[in-house]
Order: structure tokens, then C-alpha cells, then sequence
């Protein structure tokens, strides 16, 4: 018995091993012409191959977190909540953080939903509680403003707008990464 429960610690540990968060900030220029500052979280689950830059984890769960207005004290935050298809692994990623002319936040997530093909949802900020919104087959393009090397190995401090533009503008990068639309679905590479 002594022995199972010491097999089941060592077990334990190298599992939590294998999980970490990576957490930084990161400069987000919006369309009103605004900078703001946004705490970016991204929980990993080990296993597998991995994106991305192969450490050998999956992102789980993507957390943002941030004062709108800033320097009011309201904490904004939300979290993936859909994981790609079929194999239901990765966490959706968030491309774009923006305010809209109404003032409504928003957030664009790209998820894969079969082998060759994925959608982008859009999430709204209202109430103070986020809430999907169905789109159209056809929608306007936003440039992604987010940081696309999220949970990458290493990542910490305050990515600055110019490190982020450096890193996004990679040709690592597949075009569906780079921008949402003219598309709610894209399939092929």
C-alpha cells in the first residue's frame, strides 16, 4: 500500500510537470486610435506535439484581462471557451482585441472545426459579461492585434506594438492568423 501511494505522488509530479502558464502583457493598438495595456494568460496542457514552437504542450485555456476604461479600476477578462474539432485539444485563439463605434468591446477567436477548415466567432462585451455573436458568411476584415506567438516558450514582460508587429508579420504565419474575414469559415491552406 505504502508503495502504490508514493507510485501515485511520483505519477502526480511528473504529470503537473508537464502544465505551466505562460503570462505577459502586451501592448493592443484599438481602431480609436487608443493604446491600451492587456494581461495575456495562457494555460498549457503537456501531451503531444505541440504548437506552438513544439514545447511539447496544447493550449488549454487563453485568458485577457484589462482596465477599460483605462485607469477606471474595471477589470475587463475573458476566457476561450471552445476547443478545436474533431479532436477538442486546443484551445480557440484570440486574434483580435477592438471596441466598435457603438463602444462595445469585442473579441475575434479563430477555431478549427474539422481537418482542413476553420471559423472565426466573435465575442461582445454587453452587461458586463461576454456573449457570442452569431456572424454572417461574409464578414469585414480586422487586422489581428493580438500577439500570435500567444504561450510561445519565453514569453514574458510587455511585448511592445513594434515587437508585436515584427513577430506578427512573420511568414510563419498563415493568412488566417493575420487577419478575421472576408470569411466567418476558411478551408484549405
Amino acid at each position: 500500500m505504502k508503495y502504490l501511494l508514493v507510485l501515485e505522488i511520483l505519477i502526480s509530479a511528473l504529470l503537473v510537470g508537464c502544465d505551466n502558464t505562460q503570462r505577459w502583457q502586451e501592448e493592443v493598438q484599438l481602431s480609436t486610435g487608443e493604446t491600451i495595456v492587456i494581461n495575456r494568460e495562457v494555460k498549457h496542457r503537456g501531451g503531444g506535439v505541440a504548437w506552438p514552437q513544439g514545447q511539447g504542450s496544447v493550449p488549454i485555456e487563453h485568458l485577457i484581462r484589462f482596465q477599460y476604461p483605462p485607469g477606471t479600476g474595471n477589470i475587463v477578462e475573458w476566457r476561450s471557451s471552445k476547443f478545436d474539432l474533431p479532436s477538442s485539444t486546443y484551445a480557440e485563439l484570440p486574434l483580435v482585441l477592438d471596441i466598435g463605434v457603438d463602444k462595445t468591446l469585442f473579441v475575434f477567436t479563430k477555431v478549427h472545426i474539422n481537418e482542413g477548415c476553420r471559423r472565426y466567432v466573435k465575442y461582445l462585451f454587453k452587461g458586463g459579461a461576454w456573449s457570442e455573436l452569431p456572424l454572417p458568411e461574409v464578414i469585414a476584415q480586422h487586422p489581428a492585434n493580438l500577439f500570435l506567438a500567444a504561450g510561445g516558450v519565453g514569453i514574458n514582460g510587455l511585448i511592445s506594438l513594434s515587437e508585436k508587429e515584427k513577430e506578427n508579420s512573420s511568414i510563419g504565419y498563415m493568412p488566417d492568423f493575420k487577419a478575421v474575414g472576408p470569411k466567418r469559415v476558411i478551408c484549405g491552406y
